[in-house]
């Protein structure tokens, strides 16, 4: 499965004894409707949903510059 954000290959996500549990990603909103790889996760969506959620909390003023 491909990355909607980075289109490399989505990572699969192991436990400790290296057995795979899950490859289908991670949810890309809100940079996008698709799946995501973990480092587009960490990279991209978290920030954008912090971010989101800063505006929100805000009453939609923009806080990136803040």
């Amino acid at each position: 499965m491909k990355c909607s954000i980075c289109h490399g290959e989505i990572d699969v996500q192991r436990l400790p004894n290296g057995e795979p549990y899950w490859d289908k990603g991670h949810n890309a909103w809100p940079v996008n409707d698709g799946r995501c790889c973990s480092d587009c996760n960490t990279l991209d969506v978290t920030p954008a949903r912090l971010q989101e959620m800063g505006r929100q909390l805000m009453g939609d003023k923009d806080v990136s510059t803040k």
